[in-house]
């Protein structure tokens, strides 16, 4: 048999459509790991909310401490299912990498606070708020930016800046208001919710038109 022979010029073409491809099509459930995070904040945002209104005090905060280990799991459930769709392309291993990165400094700075719990008998949950904001903040803008979603972007810079506020406000109050658990809870529903029903929708919708 012989084998055809290609054109450099046919060869170029041929990469380019191949990267367009990789670029735009996206695995159905691309965003299901934004709302597995996004859920699970706003839940626990509200859960201290209502906590703190029936006096349990700041101590009900410490539950924040429960959030990484919490979508870490849901997270490692998800990836162990086969999922339909077009293989992982290099867009989407980037981006799973820096969620990766993303989790990874999440429970970091849960085991150091959990250190200072036990070995100093105090720490500081503001770290853990801040964190909490600012980390997923730039991972889901990053991310907006790599897949074209504006709700993305504008919801990870929201969190950026609710974050930076967060620390701010500390800063000068050494304490932040009931109300601000109610913030953090929806500034994961406009940064992680929306987008991530977004996002699979676009991903169905290109899958579909594949069919």
């Amino acid at each position: 048999m012989e084998e055809k022979n290609i054109t450099e010029k046919e060869s170029l073409e041929l990469i380019t459509q191949m990267i367009q491809q990789t670029k735009d099509n996206l695995p159905i459930g691309s965003g299901t790991t934004f709302l597995i995070w996004g859920y699970t904040s706003v839940i626990i945002g509200c859960l201290v909310w209502i906590l703190q209104l029936l006096n349990f005090g700041n101590s009900a905060a410490w539950i924040y401490v429960l959030l990484p280990f919490i979508g870490c799991l849901l997270s490692i459930l998800y990836n162990r299912k086969p999922k339909e769709g077009i293989a992982e392309n290099y867009s989407t291993y980037m981006i799973n990498s820096i969620w990766k990165l993303v989790s990874y400094s999440f429970i970091i700075a849960a085991i150091i606070i959990v250190y200072f719990i036990i070995f100093h008998k105090q720490a500081h949950t503001i770290i853990f708020f801040v964190l909490g904001l600012l980390l997923p903040g730039i991972g889901t803008a990053v991310t907006g930016l790599a897949l074209k979603e504006k709700s993305a972007v504008v919801g990870g810079f929201l969190g950026i800046t609710f974050g930076i506020a967060a620390m701010e406000m500390y800063i000068l109050n050494s304490t932040l208001t009931i109300d601000w658990h109610l913030g953090f809870a929806a500034s994961y529903a406009i940064m992680m919710v929306i987008p991530g029903h977004l996002i699979n929708d676009k991903a169905k919708k290109q899958n579909n038109g594949r069919t």
